[in-house]
């Protein structure tokens, strides 16, 4: 059984009874990989095979309250809307969404074998106007009193510093999703 098998079955056996769904996934079309690829590179091979494999079509939310999203939506995240129009300049992706509208993420930047690393980030972390975009909204473990001007800035650096990482590999993270093994997502941010 492939790796991709034991997935769809993880989330079926995960879901259950809870939901009549048939049909939980469907095979990405040329287009929406071409698309995928073309937002987010192809150095990410472990994500662009689990979306050529295994796209969400019925896939409900999990008990985590965060949805994968689908590539259509994945390309909205990341061209239309905050945070992640902005985080994608940085090379960090949407691909699920919590509950309350926080952002789930790949971080093409920090990739072990075309696996990239997961993070959560709340909607609110940045204030994004005409002139720019700068952190907003810290964590609140992190002393805000230790900070300088530039610790705001609108780097790479700075969001890594202040996001959380859930997983250091996708695979790690879709393995453990579709288990149903993480409790509310926004608990980490």
């Amino acid at each position: 059984m492939s790796f991709y098998d034991n997935i769809e079955n993880n989330f079926k056996n995960s879901i259950g009874d809870k939901y009549n769904v048939e049909k939980l996934f469907n095979k990405a079309t040329d287009e929406q990989l071409d698309a995928l690829k073309n937002l987010i590179g192809d150095n990410v091979a472990a994500f662009i095979d689990f979306y050529s494999n295994l796209q969400p079509l019925n896939l409900p939310m999990m008990s985590c309250y965060t949805s994968l999203c689908d590539i259509k939506h994945i390309i909205e995240e990341n061209t239309e809307l905050a945070p992640g129009a902005y985080l994608s300049k940085l090379g960090i992706f949407v691909f699920a969404v919590t509950i309350g509208g926080n952002s789930v993420c790949i971080d093409t930047n920090c990739i072990q074998n075309g696996d990239p690393c997961i993070l959560i980030i709340d909607k609110n972390f940045l204030y994004c106007d005409e002139d720019g975009s700068e952190i907003a909204n810290l964590p609140s473990y992190v002393d805000k009193s230790e900070l300088s001007d530039k610790d705001y800035e609108f780097t790479y650096e700075n969001v890594r510093k202040f996001v959380y990482k859930l997983e250091d590999r996708f695979t790690d993270f879709i393995e453990k999703f579709s288990r149903d093994e993480y409790e509310n997502l926004e608990n980490f941010l």
